[in-house]
């Protein structure tokens, strides 16, 4: 079998490509948006692509099925069990429990796998040996992940009462059923909000999953259920827009318009503004009003938590390099409202903010009000003492930090990236001395 997967950090996204080496013919399961590695890894192993698959309609980024299919002419397969509601109205085959997609040698079968999601599908794959077929792997979906299972909270607390039990059913008289020795392919790794405590193993066993999941040990429902929700975290609002966009279809990439300058535009004030520059950048001053997000492999997933659908966006980036990853990036989750791109700022308008870096060992000299932006999980393995707690998802959906606004604040997370964005957020609440605590708790922790 001819077999790739594909990661997409930021959202720990995983695609797959799956082949028959005799006859070339391959399928492309839970695409994202940008085709390139795809299109590269079908040239270069000489491929024919005869299908695009979904497991099942993703709420945390775009599906690059339309694109590939705009590119390559291949059908789009998408799950019939959920629904009119739930069928990618853009699918050129629905699929139902049981059907059997063969390419070449290798079949392909859907296993109806409700409980993330109504409609969700895991495939199965069969390779034929001694001319007869035999189960080697599993492409699960958001069902099944190394050392957890996927969260059925994502699409409300009505469909959750719907969705916990079929999930229930799905784990323990479906996957459970399986052999040991079936290889696990997930749809996601750690760091996902699909599930609270996925492995960053890329794939597993069922053997595995079996001995070493929590949530496969079998129990009475009620309690499996209450082991399965708690501490789960907050879902991004993004994940009900993304769910929505891939029923009707994201538009093409070719289709957005983006004008890229080393000028800020005239209508500034009706943007939606992200600096994505460095710390030290920012340090020197940004344009208020506006966010800072840092261009690193997580911006996306942090772009998902604080950025509007609904408005004009302006990008602030370092060099053209940064300008086209911050696009690409931006394309995952459907942020496709990017007006214009500034390369620096040239020329900056007379009103800035800034963000002050204190170092970690100033930290004890200062009179600064310490804000621990962190999850609360991090919070309780260990704090600074008089420290408030407002984890940064919080802050960015809205919670509002309750100090007087003249208040020094000191900002510290983990490493220091989330807090300079908490940093950004603060501003934007109208504190007027905010600070980024540098190298956060990791670099405090060494300086005690």
């Amino acid at each position: 079998m001819i077999f790739h997967q594909i990661h997409t950090p930021g959202i720990a996204a995983y695609s797959y490509i799956v082949g028959c080496p005799q006859t070339k013919q391959c399928v492309i399961v839970d695409p994202i948006r940008d085709p390139t590695t795809f299109l590269e890894i079908i040239e270069k192993d000489g491929l024919s692509l005869s299908g695009i698959l979904e497991t099942h309609v993703h709420a945390d980024f775009i599906s690059g099925a339309k694109e590939l299919k705009q590119i390559t002419g291949a059908p789009i397969y998408s799950s019939a069990m959920g629904g009119r509601e739930w069928l990618a109205e853009y699918a050129d085959q629905p699929v139902k429990d049981g059907d059997i997609l063969s390419i070449g040698k290798i079949d392909i079968k859907a296993v109806h796998t409700p409980g993330h999601t109504p409609e969700h599908l895991c495939y199965e794959l069969y390779e034929e040996i001694d001319g007869e077929k035999h189960l080697s792997a599993i492409l699960t979906g958001d069902l099944l992940f190394a050392g957890d299972i996927g969260r059925p909270d994502l699409m409300g607390e009505s469909s959750t009462q719907i969705l916990a039990p079929k999930l229930y059913e799905s784990i323990f008289s479906r996957i459970l059923k399986l052999p040991d020795s079936v290889t696990v392919y997930p749809a996601h790794g750690g760091g996902s909000l699909c599930g609270k405590a996925i492995s960053n193993k890329r794939s597993t066993t069922i053997g595995v999953e079996r001995q070493e999941n929590p949530m496969l040990k079998r129990r009475p429902f009620e309690q499996w259920y209450q082991s399965l929700v708690k501490d789960m975290p907050k879902a991004p609002p993004y994940f009900s827009i993304m769910k929505k966009i891939n029923v009707s279809g994201p538009k093409l990439l070719s289709e957005r318009q983006t004008t890229i300058s080393s000028e800020l535009p005239s209508d500034i004030e009706q943007l939606t503004v992200i600096d994505t520059r460095s710390q030290e950048a920012i340090a020197q001053g940004y344009l208020a009003h506006s966010f800072h997000i840092p261009l690193s492999d997580t911006f996306v997933f942090w772009a998902g938590w604080t950025l509007p659908y609904d408005k004009p966006l302006l990008l602030i980036v370092a060099d053209e390099d940064g300008a086209n990853k911050a696009k690409k990036q931006l394309a995952i989750i459907g942020l496709d409202q990017i007006v214009h791109i500034a390369i620096g700022l040239n020329h900056p308008p007379a009103n800035l903010w800034k963000v002050s870096q204190l170092p970690a060992a100033e930290l004890a000299h200062s009179d600064a009000k310490i804000v621990d932006v962190r999850s609360e999980a991090e919070w309780k393995s260990g704090h600074i003492e008089g420290a408030v707690h407002l984890p940064i998802t919080e802050l960015a959906t809205g919670l509002k930090l309750n100090l007087a606004k003249t208040t020094p604040i000191a900002v510290i997370c983990g490493a220091g990236t989330r807090s300079t964005i908490a940093a950004s957020l603060l501003k934007k609440q109208g504190f007027e001395h905010v600070m980024n605590l540098v190298g956060g708790m990791n670099k405090w922790k060494k300086l005690q």
